[in-house]
């Protein structure tokens, strides 16, 4: 896939050589979001480097992309960890060239323009940006700030600046242009200027003017969440609930001699099951001076939290929900039997063996058994794995083969970290085809509602967000439970 186009990006000047015009730099920083919403990948620029060094040239230097407007030339680019480095020189006789230079050797106020053909890139529909894979590089041109987009790549011509300082005087003009006021500046030069170096690590000596990097990734630990919809069965509805039919008794047959009396055989009895589904909400406050000024998307952001937190919620309910407003739990529902562990506050029986886990798994039904998993938190599974049965075999066995899962009796597990732990009269384990015997209904899919006028008075924009679904056993007798209980 190509496209033709340009990435703008203020240019960080490393150090410009005073009257040859000798510059370097970064062009291009990886893995920022510019306001197009273009991001560079690391090893972009390699495919076009390693031609450009095949055939002995390299992209032109161009003012504001006009190819009759060549105000230098680049005599090395490179890839680095940080991002794409140029070197090059101005044409200091080109009109243009003698104006980069004044503008480098100043404030250093210039914007790198990338002319580019996009060889290979994706598009990232969810997070609503493009991510350049393969860049040919056209061309490099200057022009002054106010062109730029990428805002990680900042002009910073330090040390050109500073070494052209030789009096208090100058340092005066130098913190001027920085932005201090006047008073501010002849302070700082009585009494810093004579007295010690220029350095970083003194704010009024030069630290202001070396500012730390503002790196745009939020750190986050990992939120954990019991992977329900890939065990259930998933409906979805557009009335308030569903109504699921069921059989509730069964006759059973009966031997009659040839010319025998026939009696009806009673018990065939049915039932209905109603999952109704409830709403679960969040509602997020945020300042408008916040969303205006964030360096984040902070709107893709929230709507992210809330698809994680509902799904965390989820979890929960799929294994402690009462019911009651909200999903039903598979450790709450009464009908599903349960196997005792053999102990009082172990999943081993008073020996120390894995007999209860042994009793449940031959408890449940062939037919369910086929295709049933066992549900557990990290913490019990830790256990599990030192369990061992009468004659010294441990019960929980590892895949062979690549593909092939871990196994606790020669049936998978899932880890579901809202699993309780082992503790007396706790139910730490669950055993059946979850698919057979637990139903979600999906009413509503999450909604954003984007409320600009209830907090207005107070500065702030409302977000609420709001899905309805839920989810209930149908079929206990898929499923059965692990008690820590002595009997």
């Amino acid at each position: 896939m190509r496209h033709r186009g340009d990435i703008r990006a203020r240019f960080e000047v490393k150090s410009v050589a005073a009257d040859t015009g000798a510059f370097e730099g970064y062009g291009a920083v990886f893995d920022v979001v510019d306001t197009y919403r273009d991001v560079i990948l690391p090893g972009a620029f390699a495919e076009t480097l390693a031609e450009h060094a095949r055939r002995g040239t390299a992209p032109r230097m161009l003012w504001f992309h006009d190819p009759g407007k060549a105000i230098g030339s680049w005599s090395e680019f490179r890839e680095d960890e940080r991002g794409l480095y140029c070197a090059g020189q101005l044409d200091l006789e080109h009109p243009d060239g003698q104006k980069a230079y004044g503008t480098l050797r100043g404030d250093g106020a210039m914007d790198l323009s990338i002319g580019y053909t996009a060889m290979l890139f994706e598009v990232d529909r969810s997070a609503e940006l493009r991510r350049l894979k393969t860049i040919w590089l056209d061309e490099v041109s200057l022009a002054p700030r106010g062109h730029g987009v990428n805002p990680a790549a900042v002009v910073t011509d330090f040390k050109a600046r500073v070494a052209g300082i030789q009096t208090i005087r100058d340092f005066e003009d130098f913190l001027r242009e920085a932005g201090f006021s006047r008073d501010r500046a002849k302070a700082i030069a009585s009494r810093g200027f004579k007295a010690k170096a220029m350095s970083i690590a003194d704010d009024t000596t030069g630290g202001y003017l070396a500012p730390s990097e503002y790196v745009r990734e939020i750190i986050k630990g990992v939120t954990e969440m019991s992977p329900v919809r890939s065990l259930a069965r998933v409906r979805g509805t557009s009335s308030k609930s569903i109504m699921l039919p069921k059989r509730t008794g069964q006759f059973a047959a009966r031997r009659v001699s040839e010319q025998g009396t026939r009696t009806e055989t009673p018990g065939l009895a049915y039932g209905m099951i109603e999952i109704t589904a409830p709403e679960v909400y969040a509602l997020v406050d945020i300042s408008q001076h916040n969303l205006e000024d964030s360096a984040y998307d902070l709107e893709s952001e929230i709507r992210a939290e809330a698809v994680e937190q509902f799904a965390v919620k989820e979890g929960q309910e799929f294994v402690g929900g009462s019911g009651v407003g909200e999903a039903e739990g598979i450790l709450t529902n009464q009908d599903i039997a349960f196997t005792p562990s053999g102990s009082a506050a172990t999943i081993a029986d008073a020996e120390g063996q894995g007999n209860g886990l042994i009793t449940l798994f031959h408890a449940l039904k062939t037919a369910y058994a086929r295709n049933a998993v066992w549900t557990l938190n990290r913490v019990t599974l830790g256990s599990v794995r030192k369990l061992k049965d009468a004659d010294k075999n441990y019960v929980w066995m590892p895949g062979l083969a690549n593909g092939v899962p871990n196994t606790i009796l020669g049936a998978p597990y899932v880890e579901c970290p809202d699993m309780p732990n082992e503790g007396a009269d706790a139910f730490p384990i669950a055993f059946g085809d979850f698919r057979r015997g637990y139903v979600i209904v999906d009413r509503i899919a999450m909604t954003m509602l984007r409320d600009p006028f209830t907090q207005a008075t107070s500065g702030n924009v409302r977000f609420l967000f709001r899905r309805r679904m839920g989810g209930a056993v149908v079929l206990a007798e898929t499923m059965r439970k692990l008690k820590c209980a002595a009997a």
